[in-house]
Parts: structure tokens; C-alpha cells; sequence
């Protein structure tokens, strides 16, 4: 179990010392235990009366889950996004330092068992324990409390100090603007959009750049952000297990293959070859990977001639293999052997070459050296072949998803794309026979079925660099690349399928392309680890990346040569052509697969209206006062001074919690589609006023909110309002009122318009709800179309506000105000509910406008003259606005000469366009204009 977990970690390139220091008290455990190994008789009876074989086998299993459970929750936290770690570092530090103390306690049940075993009698075996537990608790203590104090990384520290510097954790989390400045999601849109356009020379490394997490909305953020800890566990659990299976399997191979090795020694005696003149142990020294070959390929050479003359020109089996064993196939043979890329070989390279080998497939080594030498080329030119077509077949596609599914099905294409179009165009295809191409090809199937095997412990769900590597095997990552990504677009297209006809959870295809985007960043991993390897041996860069692994890194070093405009237009056409040639499929798509369970179809929830009102129970009927004063529908809103209100109408019915509790009530409602639920106490202070305290939790989302205030006569409650339980801090106010909900409360003055000006503020509330009630009561044309305006510009500023469109105006604002003080609950609710169904089919252009800088969603505008002039794939994007698009702007901030004119030709669109599209639209403009 350590062992696994050791192996998924140290594959990670983002540890941190609170992880590593896990995995050293781990390994500080197993000390303990590694004593216990010279044991010799396990069945002895300790003092206690337990046999002590009984007592290591309880400990060490109990060891083994502990060490799985630990690994799980370090596997979930370093998912979790920068600022959750750092708002939540209170509960994740204490969880992972509780580990600290459970593997003390266990090397002290190790310890135990160990002392039982030496001491001669009870009396030395309690003096024994007491020394090692006071050992071990003053050892514990020193490295829980380093562990809390030193061991953060500086991003953390970094950004915990800037939230201290905006009011602490709970004024952050509360906050939208404060939580989306930090998380960097509403950063300066005129920034990002230049940073885009620096970075569009470069498309997949800008891709490959972003984590999951930058998929994230303000909403995604606050979901993760009040997801319990204990939940998010067993959610990662379903996955770890798998990956941890997996680890253990390879484990377990391995020590298989070394019994086998070992029983087969006597027969690989008698079957002595050439290889075993390779794997020569005492060769200490290392050689020039060049030298190497060069003497392999003299050294067949020779044995060719000679298998010629003796056999009077009859060939051998080999024969064929002896061609490529040759000056011509210097290169990739040098790789195969170099696996470390350092030039130079050693004799372990060498032995586990030759290991390597397929037993199964009986090839002789010159069979494989040839695979290395020219077939894993071919190979791997039919899956680049295979990839395009794939990619081609899900573009195709894109027309028959359901609209809810063309969001994620258009962020999975933008996202992965990209990056294997750099790839598949940078390889350099192989161009060898059919029939040698076929001697290679049981092995291709043979890896093939064994990496497919592996993708499906873990459901096709990669979510770390460890899991990329258990997948597709020890060494170069270039040697599993094509086949890997092909078996997971495989099985995209299954999904995509699924996508026709049923709506996807959002996380489907975004896991999807997260499965893929590790796979190409071990890619981007191994191109930075040789770009520094040939930097040290002053090996030019440039020259090496068109070479090596047949030039599968060219487009990583330099993009600038593959991001134009021309080349787009033929691999327009190629994925036109390729398209063209898909057959329909037959057989209906397996819903198995799916990692995650298929949205509801029921996309507006109506019954939001249609549950029964919440009325007064029994209870409430025979409560004491004075609890029964508080037993009413209550309905108000959460103000400042500077803005009423803050947040929408808070609405719930208390009840009493028992007949015979004075003091007690609950209550539960909904706000804003989440659930909540109210907790208080009342009771009649010294000057005779009903004073109470009650808080209300949020079932997500929302943190909690802790209110205090005082019954009036007028069965109104006003008081104050915070995220702590101490009044003394609350820095917002409210009020309740026992009014309906939907009717009045809406015109019910604000404190500041009663101290302004009480009686016009009286005389306007008293006019609009007596207009409002007669025009609900006869469903007047003005009361309809009121209800359908709010409801709309309701939507659109929340859409405007939260996802897509420019920065808010003041006018905006107070607007946005007034329509959070004018519905009620219900209608937030399904308001909210209209939106989300809306989100899910606007066109989400993942590009900002020159012109406000705000995302563009829905139309989108982009300069056709801007774009013709420019050699490199880049766009001039605007939103529909003409004031955005009919301006002057520098598109390039580096060359602020060049800009965009009013007078240019636009393009507008309502679809979502990728690059490899923009040729052939751009093609038909052109035409038309």
C-alpha cells in the first residue's frame, strides 16, 4: 500500500512539503515494522494473551487502509482550487495533520509488538511502551505543530495575506467581487484580451498552460468552496480506488517478473544469445548512445554476412530485420536505447531494453531493435491518421448535440484540438512497406489492448500526471502518446453520441478533455525536461526538436511556424474530407460509459410553484409564549446603508420545536434555488422587549448567517446580520415583517427613504400596493407585462453579471438592485432556474470583446480586415454592441500603429466558431462582399 501511494506521488510535479512530510511519517511507520521482519516465531503468545502473528496482522491491515485513506485525501486536496485551500485551510491542515498522529500511533502498535516480542518479562515490556509512547507523543507534537507553522507553500501564504488584507475568511467568502478578484475571474477583460492575442502564436501552450479549475464560474467556485470535506473524499474515493488498483497491479506484476526471472535462470543458461553479451553487469562506465549503435549495427551487420555465407544465401528468419539495423535508423535506435535522453548509455538502459521485449510475441531482439529502428514510426503514423479522422467525426457532430450538450462538446473541441493538431502535424510519418509494417503490428495490438484494459479500472477519468504515467507505462511518454490519446477520443465519440439524443452532466465532457490535457502536458513535461537536458550539454535546441521522436516536439519549441492562417485552410479541408467519409452508426450508443448520470429532462422546474404553502402545525398552535409570538411568516431583506438590499427577499414560516420549549424555533425555505434552514431562540429581556438570535444555514453555496434583533409592536424584527455568531461584528442590518411575501413587501419603503422623506415614502408605499392588488386580483394586461419584463431583464442582468456582456454600468446597477427588492423567493428561484436552461444554450465564444472588454456570449463579432492582413491565426473580436465594433482599437499591444478602423468590413456570427472554421467562413464572406 505505501508503496502505491509513494508512486503516485513522486510522479506529481506540484508537490508540497505538508504532502511530502505524509508520506515521511509514513515511511517513518514502516521503520518500525521493517524491524519486526527477523522475527522467528510468529505464533508466540505476548503478555496480553494475543499471539503476536494475530496482532501484526490486525495492525498492518490497519496500517495499509490508513495509508489509503491519506493518500485519498492528499489526492482530493491537490485537486481543490488555490483560493479553496487557502479559505478552507483550517479544516484540510487539521485533516491532513491528523495523519501525522495516526502513523505515530501506529508505529507505536508496531513498537508495541516489537518490545512484547524482546522483553523477558511484563514488567520490562510496560517500561518498554511507556518510553517508546513518550518518544513518540513528544515526536508528534514537535511535527503537527511545524507542520501548521512552516510548511505552506508561498502561493498560499501569498494569497491567505491578501485575503486578511480584504477582512478575513468570511468577508471573503461572502463577497462576490472579493472571491472572483481573488480566484482572478473578473480580472481586467482588456488585459486578458491582449494576453490572448499574445499568446494566439501559441495556441496549445496557452492551453496546456490552464488547469480545470479555469473553467470555473463564480458559482463553480462557491459549490466547491461550501462543499463539506467529508463528501469530497468519498466523491474522489470512486476514482482513487481504481488509479490505486492499478498502482498496486503493476506492483504486483513486477514481483511476479522477478520469481519468474529468477526460477528461469537454469534454462536462460542454455539459450545464451548476443543479448546476453549486452547485459553485461560488470560494465560500470557508461558509453556514447552513438557509439553504442554504431557497434550494435556493426556487430548485426557482421552476423548478417556470415548467416549469408553459411547458409549459401538462404535468409533466415531475421533476416529482414538486419536493414534497419543500419546509419539510416541511427536516431530513433539511439532513442530507444537513451531513454533518459542523455546521450550517453548505460548497461541498466540496456537491460531493460532487452526486458522490454515481448515475451508473448517470441520476437528476437533484432526484431525488436527493428520495432524502435522504423515500426513504432509506422505505428504511429496510422493512430495519427486515426486521431485526425476522430477529431474530424466529433467536429461533424457538433450540428446533431442537443443545445444543452454544445457548451461542454464546444469547450472539449476548443481544448483539445489544438493540442493534438500540434502533435499529429509535427510527426513525421514513416513510410515503410505493408509487409514489414505488419510484423509490427501484434505488438501495436498487444499495447493497445493493455493500455485499454488500464483506462477502463479508471473509468477513462485521468486526473493527475501519476495516473498518466500508471496508464501508459514506465519510460518515455512518447512511446504510448498516439495510442493513449486515440483510446480516449474513442471513446469521446461514444459520448458524443450519447450527446444526440440525452443532456450530459456538465462534468462529462469537461473530465473528458481533462483526461486528455494530462496526457499532453506529460507530452509538454518531456519537452521541457529535454529542452534543459541539451541547454546543459550545449546541444542546439532547435535543431534537436525537429529530430528527436521524429520531430513530435517541432510545434512546441516553435508554433509561430504552425499557427497560420494557411496552414488552418488545409486542415479546414482535411477535416472537411475527413467528415465526409464517416459512416452512420448502427448500433445505439452505450450509456454505460458515462462516468457521471444523465441530466433530468425536465428543464423548467414549475413545481417550484405548485408545493404547498408552509402553515401553522399543532405544535404552533398549543407553543407558551413567548416562542408563540415568533410563529408567523416572516419576509424582509438583508440592507446597508449604502444599498438596499444586498441580497434577495428572505423568506420562511418558524414553527416551535416543542409544545412545552418557550424559547426554541425552525424553520426552512428556499433562496435563490438552494435550501436553507433556521435555527433560533427568543426570550423577554430586562427592558420587556422579545429579543431573539437564529442563524441560517445554507444546504450550499452560502455560508451561514447569524442574525440578531428585537420583536416590535408592529410584528416587525430588525437587528443585525453577519457571518459570525458575536453581533458585535455584524456589519450588515435587516429587517422582517409578517407580510405576504409576493404582494407588498416589494414597495415597503427603506429606512433610508422613511428618515428622508416618512410621509411621501408612506403615501407611495400605500398607493403602489393598492394598484398592485387590484390589477392582481383582475390579471390586468399591466400586471402580466410588469411580471414579464422583470422576469426578463432579471435574466439578462444575471446573465450580464455573472457569465457574459461588459462591465456594469451605475444606472445598471441601482436597476439590478431594485430587481432583487421586487421578486419574491419563488420567483428568484425559477428566475435563476430560466437562466441556468439559457446558459446552456448561448453560443460561449471563449473570447473577449476589443471594444468593453466584456465575454462575449451569444453574437460575436470579428474584423474581416483585421483578419485578412494578418499571417498569424488571430482574430479581432467584438460583442454585437455597434459602439464596441465601430471604434478605433490596437488589436496587438506591441504595435499600437496598427489598429482597427471603423470603416473595416465585420463578420457577424451566432455560432461557435473554432479556428480550424474561421478559414472557409471567412472564404464565403470574402465571396459575398
Amino acid at each position: 500500500a505505501f508503496k502505491a501511494a509513494y508512486n503516485m506521488e513522486r510522479t506529481r510535479r506540484d508537490n508540497d512539503k505538508r504532502i511530502s512530510i505524509l508520506y515521511v511519517a509514513m515511511k517513518d511507520m514502516l521503520l518500525a515494522l521493517i524491524q519486526l521482519r527477523d522475527i522467528k516465531d510468529p505464533v508466540i503468545v505476548c503478555p496480553d494473551g494475543q499471539p503476536l502473528e494475530g496482532r501484526l496482522q490486525r495492525v498492518s491491515k490497519l496500517a495499509a487502509q490508513n495509508i489509503k485513506d491519506c493518500a485519498n485525501i492528499c489526492d482530493t486536496y491537490q485537486k481543490k482550487t488555490l483560493l479553496v485551500k487557502v479559505l478552507r485551510s483550517h479544516v484540510w491542515e487539521a485533516r491532513l495533520a491528523g495523519y501525522i498522529t495516526v502513523f505515530a500511533a501506529r508505529r507505536r502498535d508496531f513498537e508495541l509488538a516489537l518490545a512484547m516480542h524482546t522483553a523477558n518479562a511484563v514488567d520490562a515490556v510496560g517500561a518498554g511502551v511507556d518510553e517508546v509512547n513518550r518518544r513518540i507523543t513528544e515526536l508528534t507534537a514537535l511535527v503537527v505543530g511545524t507542520y501548521q507553522r512552516e510548511w505552506r507553500p508561498s502561493g498560499e501564504t501569498q494569497l491567505a495575506r491578501r485575503v486578511q488584507d480584504r477582512g478575513g475568511v468570511k468577508l471573503v467568502e461572502n463577497s462576490d467581487s472579493a472571491l472572483s478578484e481573488l480566484a482572478g475571474l473578473d480580472s481586467d477583460p482588456a488585459r486578458k484580451a491582449c494576453v490572448r492575442w499574445e499568446s494566439a502564436g501559441g495556441h496549445a501552450t496557452a492551453i496546456l498552460n490552464t488547469s480545470k479549475s479555469s473553467t470555473f464560474t463564480l458559482q463553480d467556485l462557491k459549490d466547491e468552496l461550501h462543499e463539506d470535506w467529508e463528501s469530497a473524499i468519498e466523491k474522489n474515493m470512486k476514482t482513487f480506488e481504481g488509479k490505486f488498483a492499478l498502482y498496486q497491479r503493476q506492483l504486483q506484476d513486477e514481483l511476479s517478473h522477478v520469481m519468474r526471472e529468477e526460477s528461469n535462470r537454469v534454462i536462460d543458461e542454455l539459450n545464451k544469445g548476443p543479448h546476453d553479451k549486452i547485459k553485461n553487469k560488470d560494465w560500470k562506465l557508461n558509453v556514447k548512445a552513438r557509439l553504442f549503435v554504431m557497434t550494435l549495427r556493426d556487430h548485426y551487420r557482421d552476423r548478417a554476412e556470415s548467416a549469408t555465407v553459411a547458409s549459401f544465401g538462404q535468409a533466415s528468419s531475421d533476416d529482414w530485420a538486419f536493414e534497419f539495423i543500419s546509419a539510416k535508423y541511427l536516431q530513433p535506435i539511439m532513442e530507444a536505447f537513451d531513454d533518459d535522453g542523455s546521450g550517453y548509455v548505460t548497461y541498466q538502459e540496456v537491460n531493460e531494453f532487452v526486458e522490454e521485449k515481448p515475451e508473448s510475441l517470441y520476437w528476437s531482439l533484432p526484431h525488436w531493435v527493428a520495432y524502435w529502428a522504423v515500426g513504432w514510426q509506422a505505428t504511429a503514423s496510422r493512430y495519427c491518421e486515426k486521431i485526425l479522422g476522430v477529431l474530424a467525426h466529433l467536429f461533424a457532430a457538433r450540428a446533431d448535440l442537443l443545445p444543452e450538450n454544445r457548451y461542454w462538446a464546444d469547450y472539449y473541441l476548443r481544448t483539445v484540438w489544438p493540442v493534438a493538431f500540434e502533435l499529429v502535424r509535427a510527426f513525421r510519418p514513416a513510410n515503410i512497406a505493408e509487409h514489414i509494417e505488419a510484423k509490427f503490428q501484434p505488438f501495436a495490438d498487444l499495447e493497445e489492448d493493455r493500455m485499454r484494459r488500464n483506462l477502463a479500472d479508471i473509468s477513462f477519468d485521468i486526473d493527475a500526471l501519476d495516473t498518466v504515467y500508471v496508464v501508459a507505462g514506465p519510460g518515455r511518454i512518447e512511446k504510448y502518446l498516439f495510442p493513449l490519446v486515440y483510446l480516449l477520443l474513442e471513446r469521446d465519440v461514444e459520448v458524443f453520441r450519447i450527446a444526440r439524443t440525452k443532456v450530459l452532466h456538465k462534468d462529462e465532457l469537461l473530465d473528458s478533455a481533462d483526461s486528455l490535457l494530462w496526457v499532453f502536458r506529460a507530452v509538454n513535461y518531456r519537452y521541457l525536461d529535454l529542452s534543459v537536458l541539451f541547454k546543459q550539454n550545449h546541444i542546439n535546441v532547435d535543431s534537436q526538436m525537429k529530430i528527436i521522436a521524429c520531430g513530435l516536439f517541432e510545434f512546441l519549441h516553435n508554433p509561430s511556424s504552425l499557427w497560420t492562417w494557411s496552414n488552418l485552410r488545409t486542415a479546414s479541408s482535411e477535416v472537411v474530407l475527413s467528415s465526409e467519409l464517416e459512416s452512420e452508426e448502427s448500433e445505439p450508443p452505450n450509456e454505460s460509459i458515462l462516468n457521471h448520470g444523465l441530466q433530468n429532462d425536465h428543464r423548467f422546474k414549475c413545481e417550484i410553484y405548485e408545493s404547498s404553502a408552509d402553515q401553522a402545525c399543532d405544535v404552533d398552535k398549543r407553543a407558551p409564549m413567548p416562542v408563540r409570538a415568533i410563529l408567523h411568516e416572516w419576509n424582509g431583506y438583508v440592507y446597508t446603508e449604502e444599498q438596499y438590499p444586498t441580497q434577495l427577499m428572505l423568506s420562511f414560516r418558524a414553527h416551535a420545536v416543542s409544545a412545552s420549549d418557550r424559547q426554541r424555533f425552525v424553520a426552512s425555505g428556499i433562496h435563490d434555488t438552494i435550501t436553507f434552514a433556521v435555527a433560533g431562540r427568543c426570550w423577554t429581556n430586562q427592558d420587556g422587549n422579545l429579543q431573539l438570535t437564529f442563524s441560517v444555514r445554507y444546504s450550499k453555496e452560502y455560508s451561514t448567517q447569524y442574525f440578531a434583533g428585537i420583536l416590535d409592536d408592529t410584528l416587525a424584527i430588525s437587528g443585525t446580520v453577519g457571518w459570525d455568531e458575536d453581533p458585535a461584528v455584524h456589519d450588515h442590518r435587516f429587517f422582517l415583517k409578517a407580510v405576504p411575501a409576493g404582494r407588498y413587501l416589494r414597495y415597503r419603503p427603506s429606512p433610508q427613504e422613511l428618515v428622508s422623506n416618512r410621509a411621501r415614502a408612506l403615501w407611495t408605499y400605500a398607493t403602489s400596493a393598492v394598484l398592485h392588488r387590484i390589477r392582481r386580483q383582475r390579471w390586468t394586461w399591466t400586471y402580466i407585462n410588469d411580471r414579464r419584463e422583470t422576469r426578463l431583464r432579471y435574466i439578462e442582468l444575471s446573465i450580464r453579471f455573472s457569465v457574459y456582456g461588459h462591465s456594469p454600468t451605475a444606472d445598471e446597477l441601482a436597476e439590478w438592485t431594485a430587481l432583487k427588492r421586487a421578486v419574491s423567493p419563488l420567483d428568484a428561484s425559477f428566475f435563476r432556474i430560466l437562466r441556468d436552461a439559457r446558459l446552456k444554450t448561448i453560443p460561449a465564444h471563449d473570447c473577449y470583446c476589443r471594444g468593453c472588454g466584456g465575454k462575449i456570449g451569444g453574437a460575436r463579432v470579428f474584423c474581416v480586415d483585421c483578419l485578412a492582413s494578418e499571417a498569424d491565426a488571430k482574430t479581432v473580436d467584438f460583442c454585437d454592441r455597434p459602439g464596441c465594433w465601430r471604434r478605433s482599437v490596437a488589436p496587438d499591444p506591441r504595435n499600437p500603429d496598427r489598429r482597427h478602423l471603423p470603416a473595416h468590413d465585420v463578420l457577424k456570427v451566432r455560432t461557435v466558431l473554432h479556428l480550424v472554421d474561421i478559414p472557409a467562413l471567412l472564404e464565403r464572406a470574402e465571396n459575398a462582399l
